[in-house]
């Protein structure tokens, strides 16, 4: 009973919040990141290869001279991280309607969210199917998240480094339970990435952006993604049990892969990944906890990213 209370009420907040941000992102309340007035304040434009023209093409989108793409992209945004965070709260029996609209209302506020709604749009695109993905892979539905990271795959590039991770780790969660077994294929990934990583500067524009210390935003995140990444694996290796729950699989695949692009010196793709990232790898830890402990964790943890969003000067950046 209470789930179905939760469920139906929680649908009603979610839409309406998302159509609500929505409504404040594309008037312009909180102004517009550089890549809007460089490219997405066109309409209707197709650039670039296969694998961009339908991110464009949404993030564009323009009817009667009316830009819809800036709107429908944060809608996207809001709608999907609330969904991701619904389905984790109802993962660990949590119910609770306020709770869930504390945390909706930081998240859709916070770094990974609010620069991709009028910045890095098509990559934002990109991450609400990534999203939708993580929930049927954590339902084990395998034909739906392929379908939809396969329809993401002509929104942005990067699409195509979480879509072999997701596919491989889902596979070998079904080969075998065992840490060990899991530990060494890690291990093998990051070393073929490691290896294979200089190779994929080609999947990047933003050819003076590749390597050396170029950064994209003010704060440092690259020590945190480290971090990240080495604490999932130990938590991972110290309670196995825990990461074939949700998507904690690919979380763990991932941890390993991830850092190969730090250590190639990618440090625009590295912090662009981790941005997309950054919402599933705090819910994945999360998971690990007990349920009192997870939520005062989730509220103290994205409090804590919303107020380094705006110390890091992630809203100043908007126009």
């Amino acid at each position: 009973m209470h789930f179905d209370v939760f469920k139906l009420n929680s649908n009603h907040i979610l839409v309406s919040i998302a159509i609500m941000y929505a409504f404040i992102v594309g008037e312009g309340f909180y102004g517009f990141g550089h890549d809007y007035y460089a490219t997405y304040y066109k309409s209707n434009i197709a650039w670039g290869k296969w694998h961009d023209q339908l991110g464009y093409q949404i993030a564009t989108l323009t009817i009667l001279d009316i830009h819809l793409g800036i709107h429908i992209t944060s809608f996207i945004l809001a709608l999907t991280s609330g969904l991701l965070i619904k389905d984790h709260l109802r993962a660990k029996g949590i119910f609770s309607l306020p709770l869930f609209f504390l945390i909706f209302v930081i998240v859709i506020h916070t770094w990974p969210v609010i620069m991709s709604t009028s910045n890095a749009m098509r990559q934002g695109i990109a991450m609400s199917f990534l999203f939708v993905s993580t929930i049927f892979f954590a339902r084990r539905k395998p034909g739906y998240f392929i379908l939809i990271l396969l329809f993401a795959s002509f929104c942005h590039k990067s699409v195509l480094i979480f879509f072999p991770i997701i596919l491989v780790s889902y596979f070998l969660s079904h080969i075998s339970k065992n840490i060990l077994f899991h530990l060494i294929m890690g291990l093998v990934a990051f070393i073929l990435s490691l290896v294979s990583i200089p190779d994929l500067i080609v999947i990047s524009d933003h050819k003076s952006m590749i390597v050396g210390e170029s950064r994209i935003i003010s704060g440092d995140y690259r020590l945190p993604f480290l971090i990240f990444a080495l604490a999932f694996i130990i938590l991972g290796t110290l309670k196995p049990g825990n990461i074939y729950k949700g998507y904690n699989i690919f979380i763990f695949y991932f941890s390993f892969i991830f850092p190969a692009f730090y250590f190639a010196g990618l440090n625009w793709q590295f912090e662009r990944i981790g941005m997309v990232m950054l919402i599933p790898y705090i819910l994945s830890f999360g998971s690990f906890l007990t349920k009192n402990v997870d939520q005062i964790y989730l509220c103290s943890t994205f409090i804590t990213l919303l107020v380094m969003t705006f110390y890091t000067g992630m809203y100043a950046s908007l126009k």
